[in-house]
């Protein structure tokens, strides 16, 4: 069983993008994947837009928001559709070079990388994820946050953060490393949800890819594309697609929150059984297979205008 009765230190915190100390609330949001106790506090800029969770975890208490069962999820899952779609991208911008993954968990991914022709690296900062891609995958994987990873410079000719940006409590002295070690004509990559989206809107503090308080900065298209530039980086690209996922399972946190149970990795985080505590609603086949159907055709639609739940920013090292 894991224990959550532990004190996590947090800090007030400035803008990650201009450092501004005005700003708003906008929203409140419990942890309901992971069951981190407490009401958590979404804020906006009122200098450039950008939003982010503030008091945030302090640098050396970070650890403690990200529960065993969290990391269990990519020990475990091998998404291979979604992993050729990367495969696709990155050979769309070039055929083969150097990789670098940061936050590249157990390895699956950069082990499909190498096999594609791309010599590979990771950054990882789970001590145990890391060490099974270097065990399982022999990949090599620094056990380390990305502000203190050992990067050569002018180096890499492409860095992806999938699912990672969003982490990171320095966001734009990450961008500055990693435009340090990509060399000249590099490729950044970075995928992060879209706070900015109409799913997002809709479901205010339900909405799965909140994620508080692990997810430290909200980017709209025009937040992302201005740390990016703020960092130095050109030809910066947006593209915009959806998750179908994301929608039928923040309607099950909001129905999940109503019955008063608790959700998904949270029951498991105090139990040590990782089976999701809404398996047993009456409502599982509903949200699970009819609500994804009906909802396919609407997130193409949103997904078209501009409105897709995820952004995947493209932008080069001059």
């Amino acid at each position: 069983m894991v224990n959550l009765d532990f004190k996590i230190a947090f800090r007030e915190v400035f803008c990650p993008l201009c450092g501004s100390k005005s700003n708003k609330t906008i929203l409140t949001a419990k942890d309901h994947d992971c069951g981190i106790p407490g009401l958590f506090t979404i804020s906006r800029c009122n200098e450039c837009g950008m939003c982010y969770l503030n008091p945030q975890p302090t640098f050396e208490d970070i650890h403690k928001v990200y529960p065993r069962v969290y990391a269990d999820k990519y020990m475990k899952e091998l998404p291979y559709r979604l992993f050729n779609k990367r495969i696709k991208l990155l050979k769309s911008l070039l055929p083969d070079g150097r990789l670098l993954e940061i936050g590249c968990a157990a390895g699956h991914f950069l082990n499909i990388a190498r096999a594609s022709g791309y010599e590979v690296s990771g950054v990882e900062i789970d001590n145990e994820l890391g060490g099974y891609a270097r065990k399982h995958y022999n990949l090599d994987v620094q056990i380390s946050p990305i502000e203190m990873a050992d990067l050569p410079d002018s180096y890499f000719n492409i860095v992806t953060l999938f699912k990672v940006f969003e982490h990171l409590t320095e966001p734009m002295a990450s961008l500055n490393k990693i435009k340090q070690t990509l060399a000249p004509g590099g490729y950044c990559i970075i995928q992060v949800p879209n706070f900015s989206c109409l799913e997002s809107k809709l479901l205010g503090r339900y909405w799965c890819y909140l994620d508080p308080p692990r997810h430290l900065s909200h980017f709209s298209p025009d937040t992302l594309t201005n740390m990016l530039i703020k960092a130095g980086f050109l030809s910066i690209r947006i593209l915009h697609y959806s998750e179908p996922s994301g929608f039928h399972i923040s309607i099950i946190k909001w129905f999940i929150d109503i019955l008063g149970k608790k959700s998904g990795r949270a029951m498991a985080t105090q139990t040590g059984n990782i089976s999701y505590a809404y398996k047993n609603l009456k409502l599982k086949k509903f949200i699970y297979k009819d609500l994804s159907l009906i909802w396919r055709i609407p997130n193409r639609i949103l997904t078209y205008l501009g409105q897709g739940n995820v952004l995947l920013a493209i932008a080069q090292r001059p």
